[in-house]
């Protein structure tokens, strides 16, 4: 039987909807029997952030193979997964460190840096996992990759929020800057809504000055979103300073509020 969306908020105004969204709610439970690139697609369609929104031309496009998938593989026995979020998959085992005292088993860690490059991913994937419980000088940045895999779902590995959290959390406190950011926005969009460790690493990437940070955090203070007051005049300063590290994003921002001046 279907479900209405939000239908656990008592109260059913519209408003009291529109403002659970705006501090990052989105639908739950999401559906354990569709495919798991529907899921995918599906959440990426509800981020509040534009820069990781999918275009509509994208989403018709991959609802278009998906279409053409299961129309050739009416029983789901093509490789694409059903989304299960009791998963035993290898790719999704709770976050235990391997036992590994040294790395003299592994390959350099740029070797394996080089398999993610090469796109080889569920080969680099439990690399990772491995530097990630070691105590290795990248074993930060392993965590940070470990938790980046699993929070995308994507490259063959089966998405786990959960996991992804705890990885993301470590690799942001051994001092990631890249974790800083990817940690605040699965507090703040994932499953788990945590805005108030989601506020604290984001503030902490923006004064790194990373870009997608910076892209987040003046989309926040614009729309006064998670509990931040409104702030337009340092949303626009933040969006100039990711402008000029070349985000597209901010660039197209500043465009519209400047054309819409001009308009008034």
């Amino acid at each position: 039987m279907r479900k209405k969306p939000f239908e656990e908020i008592e109260n059913e105004d519209d408003i009291f909807v529109v403002e659970h969204i705006i501090k990052g709610g989105r639908p739950k439970p999401l559906p354990t029997d569709a495919p798991v690139e529907y899921i995918e697609l599906m959440t990426q369609g509800w981020s509040g952030h534009i820069s990781t929104r999918p275009t509509i031309e994208i989403m018709r496009e991959k609802l278009h193979k998906l279409v053409k998938q299961y129309r050739k593989y009416p029983n789901g026995s093509s490789s694409a997964q059903k989304y299960d979020s009791n998963s035993t998959s290898s790719m999704s085992q709770p976050v235990v460190m391997p036992a590994h005292s040294s790395d003299q088993s592994l390959p350099p860690f740029e070797d394996v840096l080089n398999l993610h490059k090469q796109k080889k991913y569920t080969s680099a994937f439990p690399l990772f996992q491995q530097y990630a419980g070691l105590s290795h000088k990248k074993s930060p940045l392993a965590k940070f990759y470990c938790g980046y895999y699993l929070y995308h779902g994507k490259f063959g590995i089966t998405k786990d929020d959960d996991n992804a959290i705890e990885y993301l959390r470590q690799a942001a406190d051994d001092g990631v800057v890249k974790a800083f950011t990817l940690y605040a926005e699965a507090c703040l969009m994932g499953n788990t809504y945590d805005p108030k460790n989601g506020i604290k690493y984001l503030k902490k990437a923006v004064k790194h000055e990373d870009r997608s940070a910076l892209e987040m955090w003046a989309e926040i203070l614009y729309n006064g979103e998670h509990d931040q007051e409104i702030d337009l005049e340092e949303a626009i300063k933040i969006w100039k300073k990711a402008a000029n590290k070349g985000s597209e994003v901010a660039k197209e921002k500043l465009k519209l509020l400047e054309e819409n001046q001009e308009d008034n």
